[in-house]
């Protein structure tokens, strides 16, 4: 269900964005819908648009049309091992901190490994103490929901709860 309403999502954007009608497409249409969106977005962006495309095409029973839809190979990120942060580094973060807020954002993020806009939409209420310590609801997840506990950010986060009484409050509000 989640696949088809990200499809769906992609297509409405093509259509309000760039003014395309699904319904009167043609091979041109697509060809100059696609240079369109080619200059406007990432080349991984570009292939979720082509593929949500090819799927609503051949629901439609427009084969001919979807069989011209060809994604591209992106080259995989490049990154290293030796480029992420080590431990100690992410500590030094931590220790010249400007505010309490600050460190529990930092290592709440390393102890979690989440995506960064995961970690900013916390709210105080997604932290449950229970008989392990502090579990950590992570609704908006773009791979899937799931509850972890934390280990080694728990006294960060139980200093920065016991600061912060608000319930609903974004956890990390900026400003």
């Amino acid at each position: 269900m989640a696949r088809t309403h990200g499809k769906i999502s992609l297509l409405r954007m093509l259509c309000e964005r760039f003014n395309a009608y699904l319904e009167n497409l043609n091979k041109e249409g697509v060809e100059e819908l696609f240079s369109s969106v080619e200059i406007a977005y990432r080349p991984n962006t570009v292939n979720e648009f082509k593929k949500a495309l090819k799927y609503f095409l051949k629901f439609q029973g427009k084969n001919d049309l979807a069989s011209m839809i060809k994604g591209e190979e992106v080259k995989d990120n490049e990154l290293k091992r030796e480029d992420l942060l080590a431990v100690d580094e992410v500590l030094k973060l931590v220790s010249v901190a400007m505010n309490k807020r600050d460190p529990v954002l930092i290592i709440c993020h390393l102890d979690l490994a989440c995506r960064p806009e995961v970690v900013l939409t916390l709210t105080v209420g997604d932290f449950v103490r229970d008989a392990l310590g502090i579990r950590v609801e992570i609704r908006r997840s773009k791979t899937f929901r799931r509850l972890p506990h934390l280990s080694f950010s728990l006294p960060y986060v139980s200093c920065w709860l016991n600061i912060h009484p608000l319930k609903d409050e974004q956890m990390y509000r900026c400003g």
